[in-house]
């Protein structure tokens, strides 16, 4: 039962990340990478926040702030 439910929440996440690049690929008929760099990114900033023994909530905060970061300058040279 655990596995089933692993597998329908991570299909949840990993079609939030396939419609973001759906959109910038079919609809603007832009060639944005920033959805495939940004997820990881904020996972990254917040798995080493984590391990230095910060909080889950500001490692949120912190990624967060990387995502939005990473997006605004994409949008800036696009």
């Amino acid at each position: 039962m655990d596995l089933i439910i692993s597998a329908i929440s991570q299909g949840l996440l990993w079609s939030l990340l396939s419609l973001g690049l759906f959109i910038s690929f079919r609809v603007l008929n832009i060639a944005d990478m920033t959805t495939e760099g940004s997820y990881p990114l904020g996972a990254a900033v917040c798995v080493m926040l984590i391990q230095s023994g910060y909080s889950p909530f500001n490692c949120n905060n912190h990624s967060n702030a990387c995502w939005f970061s990473c997006r605004l300058s994409d949008s800036y040279l696009l």
